[in-house]
């Protein structure tokens, strides 16, 4: 994710590391940086996309990774927008080289997408939100460009009182706050508690307890994945889902 606070921080993070969500989110047995709470977050979002999504938009979409797993979750139309170049260039290639041919990646800014109104039925911001400078102008514009039935799928670091997650965040949000921002776009709005901060002090310990949670996830239990419908402390990641119109169920993939 990049951020859009307008800093020329925004333009060195893709420079300096490359397309990192990639190799990151890479789990053969070799792989040192293998970034579990990354792929926990990944597969939180992706359990909750609507499995009856045609066109997904994906804000902020970097490098292009989560473009590339909606793909292969059999999503077919995907399209992707970041606000720097160096970020979509690397999600360009790395889609084409991945055979995502369905998946689009341009430059845009979320406070001014040049898409048509109603064009897509979910759209997605992974850990963008705590990056804008003017969150409620790409809400707007987020709504705008959802269908009437669409539905916003947002992750964003749970605030908590002994850290601060990124020095580049404008804003690490409580529960309640983003519950009242979104609620003003959108008529339901359901946040789920993930990332048991339990399992972020394990990862955070160093090095031998990293081995052991990456052979955990190898091995298909990653306890970064962990959600539940209740938010608290406890959980250092917010899911957000939001349709713009109220609705009994919804049908995840």
């Amino acid at each position: 994710m990049t951020s859009f606070s307008g800093t020329q921080s925004q333009f060195s993070k893709y420079e300096r590391m490359g397309a990192y969500h990639w190799a990151e989110a890479d789990g053969h047995w070799g792989n040192l940086t293998y970034n579990v709470p990354l792929v926990g977050r990944y597969g939180a979002v992706l359990d909750r996309i609507p499995s009856t999504s045609r066109m997904i938009l994906d804000v902020g979409c970097g490098d292009g990774y989560l473009m590339h797993l909606l793909h292969r979750r059999g999503f077919r139309y995907v399209v992707g927008v970041d606000s720097d170049p160096v970020a979509v260039g690397l999600a360009q290639g790395k889609l084409l080289e991945h055979d995502d041919a369905v998946c689009h990646a341009s430059v845009a800014s979320v406070h001014d997408l040049p898409l048509p109104p109603l064009s897509f039925d979910c759209v997605v911001m992974a850990d963008v939100i705590e990056h804008l400078d003017a969150p409620e102008d790409a809400l707007q514009e987020v709504s705008r460009v959802l269908t009437p039935n669409g539905a916003l799928i947002l992750s964003t670091p749970n605030w908590q009182p002994d850290r601060r997650w990124d020095t580049s965040h404008v804003r690490e949000y409580r529960p309640g706050e983003l519950q009242c921002m979104l609620a003003g776009f959108f008529e339901e709005v359901t946040l789920y508690g993930c990332w048991p901060m339990l399992c972020f002090r394990l990862w955070a310990r160093g090095v031998v307890w990293r081995q052991l949670l990456r052979c955990l996830a190898r091995l298909g239990i990653n306890p970064f994945a962990i959600s539940a419908e209740r938010v608290s402390l406890e959980y250092g990641q917010l899911i957000a889902v939001c349709s713009k119109q109220r609705r009994t169920t919804l049908a995840f993939a």
